[in-house]
């Protein structure tokens, strides 16, 4: 049985029982949306030949399905990390900066957006992970069937489904750097963002102490820079 990680975004589960004598699939796939179970059946039909490449064809399939559900998420992360780029200034994207007074708002939304960039580099590993059990099985299955004096899956099937796997993983593990960069970035914008805080009133104001006696330019700097941050009172 095998099932995807719990996440906001569609998964699978599923078992899979393969008959070594003639390679004959048998599969229970569980979802509680019809609606999906049926798209997905609608396109199974399409792929019969491919299907019958190898057992795991389905399987196969599958991964492909959810990895391009992994990577429609991060398409949509990505444009939520540049859009908080843009509205602290800090970006090379163009700029729609908006007053520090809104960070509050931005601190909640890219929280969010760093949380999920996480979920989904969980549900990548998963991928990769997946991805490389199902080339073991390929050989694994070729194996079985000449242990037990079966003819072997045609070379050109057996090269066919390991390709189409290689050429997933390399997909999975580039958008996996991809996310990386986007985790990275967010958090940039966090810490940016986190400066305005009334808890870091104390430490600036340190600073600003500390440079006064040694560079009057850039304590001008600070206080400029100081002078641009929402004044906030402190809750008693």
């Amino acid at each position: 049985m095998i099932s995807t990680p719990v996440a906001p975004k569609p998964g699978f589960s599923c078992c899979l029982r393969i008959r070594l004598c003639d390679n004959g699939v048998s599969t229970v796939l569980f979802d509680e949306d019809d609606v999906r179970v049926r798209e997905l059946s609608s396109k199974l039909d399409l792929r019969r030949d491919d299907l019958s490449a190898s057992p795991i064809s389905f399987l196969v399939y599958l991964l492909e399905n959810y990895g391009y559900g992994c990577e429609n998420w991060r398409q949509s992360l990505d444009k939520d990390v540049q859009s908080a780029e843009q509205r602290t200034g800090l970006t090379l994207w163009g700029s729609n900066k908006i007053s520090p007074s809104k960070y509050e708002q931005l601190s909640k939304e890219m929280h969010i957006c760093k949380t999920s960039l996480i979920i989904l580099l969980n549900m990548m590993a998963f991928e990769e992970e997946l991805g490389q059990f199902l080339s073991r099985i390929v050989q694994q299955l070729d194996d079985l069937r000449k242990d037990r004096g079966l003819s072997r899956t045609s070379q050109w099937k057996r090269t066919k489904v390991l390709q189409d796997l290689e050429y997933h993983l390399t997909s999975c593990r580039l958008r996996q750097r991809q996310t990386e960069l986007l985790r990275d970035r967010i958090k940039t914008q966090i810490d940016v963002v986190s400066i305005c805080g009334p808890e870091h009133a104390i430490v600036c104001a340190d600073k600003l102490g500390r440079c006064s006696a040694s560079s009057p330019n850039v304590m001008h700097k600070l206080r400029c820079q100081w002078l641009q941050w929402p004044n906030r009172t402190a809750e008693p």
